[in-house]
């Protein structure tokens, strides 16, 4: 190896990060929900962690559930996907079953339908718990949405 690469190597820590640019302000008052999932705004940390806080929820993120059903019989994996939303988002089930990079797949393009039908990701996370019918007749999980957003640090 190179001498000088070897001299650089330990001072790359020195280096200082890039500071984050700040949102452009246009005068608005802060909304109370969280943005839009757009480029400009969140890009895919938003909803990752949103992703990560229903794994998180929903199987502890365990390796125990990543391939089997969880106690009430219908949910399964790491997300706790349903057959009926894995189906909805135009996936295999005994694919997504197998494999927990098509579980994380399967939860991100549900979560993402229900925020389309709900312009709102409060009111997604909690359809992707309840379903979409049940959140359209009025039903509520706040305290799965505090611990999803909880675990996801947003």
């Amino acid at each position: 190896m190179d001498k000088k690469l070897l001299l650089i190597i330990p001072l790359l820590f020195l280096l200082k990060k890039p500071e984050a640019k700040a949102a452009p302000s246009n005068g608005a008052a802060a909304s109370l929900s969280p943005a839009p999932l757009t480029p400009a705004n969140t890009g895919k940390s938003y909803l990752e962690k949103l992703l990560d806080g229903i794994c998180k929820m929903e199987s502890s993120c365990s390796s125990r559930w990543a391939y089997s059903y969880h106690p009430d019989g219908v949910s399964y994996g790491l997300y706790g996907l349903t057959r009926i939303a894995v189906k909805d988002v135009g996936m295999n089930w005994e694919d997504v079953k197998r494999s927990t990079r098509l579980q994380r797949e399967a939860a991100r393009r549900y979560l993402l339908k229900m925020y389309k039908i709900f312009k709102n990701w409060d009111l997604a996370i909690q359809a992707y718990h309840l379903g979409p019918g049940n959140v359209k007749k009025g039903k509520r999980a706040y305290t799965y949405l505090r611990k999803v957003k909880s675990y996801a640090g947003v």
